[in-house]
């Protein structure tokens, strides 16, 4: 089932909002984590967005745009498995982007993909450009920095 953007619910959570624990939850679940093994965010974000099928279901993805040392913005997303391949994280990147550009001013976002994934693929049809190449946290995966002006 092709899952469309009027077919999406996108929420954007205040920095302040007391939804963490949802959030949480929902990362424990995509990444198979025992629900009683405590779990802290690395906290930071400035701006949420979750997506919803519905405005009464629960997240099925989630980005969000972080303020780093430089000035610049790192995006991320994560889609729960169960929904992927559905253009949903596609629909987040590129509502974080057009908010960010509508709404804050933010003049760059960069984003931290995997060579090869389908996060890469979703940066080039995005617009983002190669800034270069690096090892992640585990150094048999190569990492790619991309980059993307916001201001046409």
């Amino acid at each position: 089932m092709y899952v469309g953007y009027a077919d999406l619910v996108i929420e954007n959570v205040s920095p302040n909002a007391s939804s963490d624990e949802e959030l949480i939850n929902f990362w424990k679940d995509c990444y198979k984590i025992d629900p009683d093994t405590p779990l802290l965010l690395d906290g930071g974000a400035e701006f949420k967005f979750y997506a919803r099928l519905s405005a009464d279901t629960g997240m099925v993805g989630y980005s969000s745009l972080k303020e780093r040392d430089d000035g610049k913005y790192m995006i991320a997303a994560l889609v729960h498995p169960e929904f992927r391949k559905r253009k949903i994280g596609e629909i987040l990147v590129s509502h974080a982007i057009d908010f960010a550009r509508k709404n804050v001013g933010i003049k760059e976002i960069d984003a931290h993909v995997e060579a090869g994934s389908i996060s890469e693929k979703i940066c080039q049809r995005l617009g983002f450009f190669l800034i270069g190449t690096e090892n992640g946290n585990v150094p048999a995966i190569k990492h790619r920095l991309y980059g993307l002006s916001t201001t046409y």
